[in-house]
């Protein structure tokens, strides 16, 4: 669906994931949408509604601001500092570009996190020290010339969301 000022196309999946970390507004006329794309923002309330008190209530942090760099990044953490989303934004997709990584912020330096992103089969443990000092380094994005499940497909414009666990 484009957007009626740039013309510019964004899947509905990246205007919730932002949405989510904000308003949860996601720009668009529902008058215009298809069956299968009502029924995807129908989970994706659905979702939200299931992460609404760490994402309304959470502490945020921005941790890449986009204007420096081809990406953005925002964290929000519960209280207990158990629980943690990371929302990760590419402006343009640029063919051959170095892997990113990612200094995060409001952890708990003494705790151990599950890192994980259903969508690329991403999954991986750190300290909440290791993950302030040296970062999170993303999967290796589609570079043109390969296919696997642990590629990161991401075009202008997308993001990608990290689910934040600490190990009990």
């Amino acid at each position: 669906m484009p957007n009626h000022q740039t013309t510019r196309i964004s899947r509905l999946e990246d205007r919730f994931n932002v949405a989510s970390f904000g308003v949860l507004g996601v720009q668009l006329n529902p008058d215009t949408l298809t069956v299968d794309e009502k029924q995807k923002l129908k989970s994706f309330i659905a979702s939200y509604k299931s992460e609404r008190c760490l994402l309304q209530y959470g502490t945020f942090y921005r941790l890449e601001d986009g204007f420096s760099d081809n990406y953005w990044s925002w964290i929000t953490v519960d209280s207990e500092k158990n629980i943690a989303k990371l929302i990760v934004g590419l402006k343009i997709f640029k063919p051959v570009q170095g892997s990113k990584i990612i200094k995060l912020k409001g952890l708990d330096d003494n705790k151990n996190y599950r890192i994980k992103c259903d969508s690329i089969e991403f999954c991986i443990y750190a300290s909440g020290e290791t993950l302030r000092n040296y970062g999170l380094m993303l999967p290796q994005n589609y570079q043109g010339n390969e296919r696997h499940n642990n590629a990161r497909y991401m075009v202008d414009f997308s993001t990608i969301v990290f689910d934040i666990k600490a190990k009990v």
